[in-house]
């Protein structure tokens, strides 16, 4: 079980959602059908990266796997969730 400082809480989440929301696609839908929970799970971004990965390579979009990754590492950690939220749904 991760340290609770490395835990993303669900404020967390809905920062982010409300950050995300305007941002592209413009219809808030994820690009894949791949579901990933982040609340109560280890923050650590390597550990999101691995999660979110490995859910789009078994989702109805596996093709996405290398452009969610270039994404995603591109920016700071604020970038790493949207880019998540952008590609799965996260709870």
């Amino acid at each position: 079980m991760p340290d609770d400082q490395h835990l993303i809480d669900e404020d967390q989440i809905a920062a982010i959602q409300y950050i995300a929301k305007d941002k592209p696609p413009s219809n808030n839908d994820p690009m894949t059908d791949a579901v990933v929970q982040l609340t109560g799970e280890d923050g650590n971004a390597f550990s999101i990266l691995g999660r979110v990965r490995h859910a789009i390579r078994e989702s109805d979009h596996p093709e996405l796997e290398d452009a969610f990754w270039h994404e995603a590492t591109s920016g700071d950690y604020d970038h790493l969730l949207q880019t998540c939220m952008r590609y799965v749904e996260v709870n």
